[in-house]
């Protein structure tokens, strides 16, 4: 038998799905500061910063944010099959 405590996996969800967009603020605030600091450093250090920035740190931080967002849609989705599979088979005896 297989045990699950949907609404600890519905717990968990929401705090990931907090957590993704507490990150995804921060990412946009650094997408901010990045546009603010082109407009006052300039010169070779300061292109090459900022376009590691933008093509490489920037979308790795996206993808982080896309992977707990993602992980928390796939608890939620979890403890809604275990609810419906209980509620379908809750009081059947299988075996």
């Amino acid at each position: 038998m297989i045990n699950c405590e949907e609404d600890v996996l519905k717990n968990i969800s929401s705090e990931m799905m907090s957590k993704a967009e507490d990150i995804l603020k921060n990412i946009n605030k650094i997408n901010y500061d990045i546009e603010n600091l082109s407009k006052v450093w300039t010169g070779n250090d300061a292109a090459k910063y900022l376009q590691a920035m933008r093509e490489k740190n920037i979308p790795e931080l996206k993808k982080i944010y896309d992977l707990l967002k993602d992980y928390a849609n796939y608890l939620q989705k979890v403890s809604n099959t275990y609810t419906l599979l209980d509620e379908i088979y809750g009081s059947k005896s299988i075996g």
